[in-house]
């Protein structure tokens, strides 16, 4: 099965949204599909391809979401941060504008394009953008064939996928036995996130995470944190 048969209803609009800002910017043909492949690759790391609320922004509640996390103040397919918002630390843009696929795909592309990316890797171009707490870009890097495949199957507005179950997260057999250390400003969620797994399932596999355990808001650096 393909990368873009896993995908729903929903993750599916989030990609043709995504791809239709991508060829918005009238690059030159294989710059555009590389950039699909990177803003692609992104939206699968950070979210899964799932249009996140935050807890901690009562507007975000208020839009159609498909998912709730409390990472700072992130919201939408990139987990870009709303300017203003409680918890954030970046201005990305209003509420609205981040939890529409297209709008933040823009804004997005416009801190891409601002960089030597054409040199970079996929995965590298991605990090170089988002800054994750995986400075070494491997949550990224490992949806690179993933994001490659849908763009493929979705660029030319031709797809006979038929949307799938709701739980594509893209985790590979290898992701099972990794090990996160905690760095500093780094959450519980944040780490959910780039692994491409839902909070509940960490919470589920670190029982005893947090200080005192169980206290997931407060994980502090040193501590180790088990993939599902």
């Amino acid at each position: 099965m393909s990368a873009v048969d896993n995908l729903n209803s929903n993750q599916l609009k989030y990609a043709k949204g995504i791809i239709a800002a991508c060829k918005a910017r009238s690059l030159p043909e294989d710059q555009g599909q590389r950039v699909a492949d990177i803003a692609l690759e992104t939206a699968l790391t950070e979210s899964g391809l799932r249009m996140y609320a935050n807890a901690h922004n009562p507007e975000s509640l208020r839009l159609p979401h498909d998912a709730v996390g409390r990472d700072h103040g992130s919201v939408g397919l990139f987990q870009q941060q709303v300017g203003g918002a409680v918890n954030s630390t970046a201005n990305w843009g209003t509420t609205a504008e981040l939890m529409d696929a297209e709008i933040s795909t823009r804004k997005f592309l416009d801190a891409l394009l601002r960089l030597n990316w054409i040199p970079m890797t996929n995965w590298g171009a991605a990090q170089a953008v988002q800054r994750s707490a995986f400075r070494d870009g491997s949550n990224y890097r490992k949806h690179d064939a993933a994001a490659i495949e849908i763009r493929k199957a979705l660029w030319n507005g031709s797809s006979s996928a038929t949307p799938a179950r709701p739980a594509a997260h893209f985790v590979t057999p290898a992701a099972a036995r990794q090990v996160h250390t905690v760095a500093p400003g780094d959450t519980l969620f944040s780490i959910a996130r780039a692994w491409g797994v839902s909070l509940q399932a960490l919470e589920a596999a670190n029982p005893n995470a947090g200080h005192p355990p169980g206290n997931f808001d407060n994980i502090r650096p040193g501590d180790r944190i088990v993939h599902p």
